[in-house]
């Protein structure tokens, strides 16, 4: 699977038991990417883009959000 940030110019290959580690050093960058991704995986539209191969899945139905 692959996650796209278009805002951000970001590009995640995830794959199976491996941890993704992203370090954000701007304060307000992090707020917004956390928020962005809060409201996706509640089901609204964003900047993020889950696809596997061709096909765009919707995070709310593929992902977990853990914030600690």
């Amino acid at each position: 699977m692959k996650l796209v940030n278009t805002l951000y110019n970001l590009e995640f290959d995830l794959m199976e038991n491996q941890i993704l580690v992203l370090s954000i050093e701007n304060h307000l960058t992090y707020r917004n990417i956390l928020e962005e991704l809060w409201k996706q995986y509640k089901g609204e539209t964003g900047n993020f883009i889950l696809s596997d191969g061709d096909k765009e899945l919707k995070m709310s139905q593929r992902i977990e959000c853990i914030y600690n």
